[in-house]
Formats: structure tokens, C-alpha cells, sequence
């Protein structure tokens, strides 16, 4: 064999095991994060087990919750929140959630991000689709935020959860639309939820203390010199994951389970610690 077919034959080999590596190791390497963030006016610590981007992979999410339940015996939880991506985009893929009811756990919330939304029919605005996604997810006891905000950690934070920007169905005015006794929300931590971490660009008066988002997969796939090979998002852009600030706001971004390839950004489960 010459020199040439030799270089050949190294390349072919070097591409087929990086290939394997970014769709079956990295992908599978799932990494346990935790960020502890402080934030404004709190008066006791929040902990918030993050995850997203199941992409209705049925094996992925079976493996999860199991990962999930493990992690639940070791630390004490308030809240575990699923932001969005729950599918990808069949509708036969809602049936893949159902193993999310084995999570140990009384309180679980959600929000929709664009696969939830999307079909080749309506691009990424089926809100039929997304209907049924939210059905299923409340049928499985897990509270889906559309817009809406719900009191957490004993009465110390309030999740908002928003809807998805790419289905144009985010209304941060209703959001924020606090309704509890005697104003208490003015001084109490607001968490904002998101699939989408563009969501930063479209607040006006909201002032959440921090929000949290996935989407960008924290970058997927990361050549090495070069960069992020591709990237949905203008936050994700400045922030594809962890702890940033952008126009003067807190953001924690996650990379999320699912999506293959991976490479140089290994899945995460994020438990994070607010105090």
C-alpha cells in the first residue's frame, strides 16, 4: 500500500470514529451540572432540577428519568423543570413522554419550545400539535406554563414560563400577569422560563431576576479552531450555554439531552441552586 492510500485510509478511519464518537458517545455522555446563581431580594435558597431536548427519543428519555430519579435520592428538589423540545415533530412521538410520569417528584413544569410547534404543514406554528402535547404532559401531572406563572420554593420564587417565539404564541405582558394576595410578587425572586433564550430581546417593563432557556443545544457540534458549526439563536450566539448576562440580564443556558450528533458539548442535566 503507498503513502497516498495510506493518508486515505487514516482519514476514512479517523471520520468513521468521529462519527461514532458525536452520535453514540458524546451523545449518551450525559453531564450532571451545578450552577449555584445568586439573585436579587431572595431570602432562602430554591434548588431547580433543568432539563430539555427530549425530541421525543423514547430511549433517551427512559434512560433520563431513570438518571433523573437517581439524582432526586441523593438532593433534595423543589421543582423540576423541562423547558421545552419535548418532541420533534410527529405527532406520534407524544406517546415517547409517557415514562416522564416515573419521576419522583410532586412538582414538574414545563414549557413548549419549537419542535413542539412544528410540522410540515404549519412550519413551526401547528398549535394544534402543541395542544396535544400539553395535554398529554397534564394528563401525566406535570403543569404546563403557557404564559402563565406559578408560586415555587414554599412561597420564595415565582417560575413564568413562556411560550414559543418561533410559533409567535409568547406574551410576556400575560406572563408576568401576577395575581396573589396583598402584591407580595413585587418582592419575591422572579424565574423566567424559556425555551428560546431570544426570549431576552423581547422583554420590555419584566424584570425577571434570572431566566432560564435550552434550544441552542450549547452549540451541538464545536470544531475545534473553528467554532460553532451552526446556531438558532442571536443570544445563543453570545451565551450557547451556562451563565451570562446580556442587556443587563441573567440567563442560564442549558444544553439539553437530546439532539445528535454532539460534539464538544456533551448533554446536560442541570441542578441549580438559587440563593
Amino acid at each position: 500500500m503507498n503513502i497516498y492510500k495510506k493518508v486515505i485510509m487514516g482519514i476514512i478511519l479517523v471520520n468513521i470514529f468521529l462519527l461514532i464518537y458525536a452520535f453514540e458517545i458524546e451523545s449518551n455522555n450525559v453531564e450532571i451540572t451545578h450552577p449555584h446563581i445568586k439573585i436579587n431580594n431572595s431570602q432562602n435558597t430554591c434548588k431547580l432540577l433543568v432539563i430539555s431536548e427530549f425530541h421525543g427519543d423514547k430511549e433517551l428519555i427512559d434512560n433520563v428519568v431513570k438518571e433523573i430519579n437517581l439524582i432526586i435520592k441523593r438532593e433534595k428538589f423543589d421543582a423540576v423543570i423541562i423547558d421545552g423540545d419535548l418532541i420533534h415533530y410527529k405527532e406520534g412521538e407524544i406517546s415517547s413522554l409517557e415514562c416522564l410520569k416515573n419521576i419522583n417528584h410532586s412538582k414538574i413544569y414545563a414549557v413548549l419550545g419549537n419542535h413542539d410547534y412544528r410540522s410540515f404543514s404549519y412550519g413551526w406554528k401547528n398549535k394544534e400539535l402543541a395542544d396535544k402535547v400539553e395535554k398529554y404532559l397534564e394528563n401525566l401531572n406535570i403543569d404546563v406554563l403557557r404564559n402563565e406563572n406559578r408560586m415555587i420554593c414554599e412561597g420564595n420564587v415565582i417560575l413564568v414560563g413562556v411560550d414559543c417565539i418561533w410559533a409567535e404564541q409568547d406574551d410576556l405582558k400575560k406572563a408576568f400577569n401576577f395575581k396573589y394576595e396583598n402584591s407580595i410578587e413585587k418582592s419575591i425572586p422572579k424565574i423566567l422560563i424559556a425555551h428560546n433564550p431570544d426570549i431576552i430581546y423581547k422583554l420590555n417593563n419584566e424584570s425577571p431576576d434570572l431566566i432560564i432557556s435550552g434550544h441552542t443545544h450549547g452549540g451541538q457540534v464545536k470544531i475545534p479552531l473553528i467554532g460553532i458549526v451552526y446556531m438558532p439563536s442571536e443570544a445563543g450566539k453570545i451565551c450557547p450555554e451556562g451563565l451570562c448576562e446580556i442587556n443587563g440580564h441573567k440567563i442560564y443556558v442549558i444544553r439539553g439531552i437530546g439532539g445528535r450528533p454532539r460534539f464538544l458539548s456533551r448533554p446536560e442535566i442541570s441542578v441549580i441552586e438559587l440563593s
